[in-house]
């Protein structure tokens, strides 16, 4: 009984430390974010201009890179 009871308390901390790791990428995939936007409102070139430009495809890109982040993070 007692060797059960130390296997569930072990389950229940595995849980707790994943959600840990969960908010610590979070926050890291915020900070990531942050700077690559904070530039944006400031040039009126971007929001001004048609999608069918170029600018449009530097902020895909950045989307797929942090997606790209966010599957590397969760595979550890």
């Amino acid at each position: 009984l007692v060797i059960r009871e130390e296997d569930v308390e072990e389950e229940i901390q595995v849980p707790a430390h994943d959600d840990v790791d969960q908010e610590n990428v979070i926050e890291e995939i915020a900070d990531v974010v942050a700077p690559p936007t904070s530039p944006l409102p400031p040039s009126p070139i971007i929001p001004s201009s048609p999608p069918h430009q170029s600018p449009r495809t530097s902020p895909s890109q950045a989307a797929k890179g942090t997606s790209i982040l966010v599957q590397q993070v969760l595979d550890k």
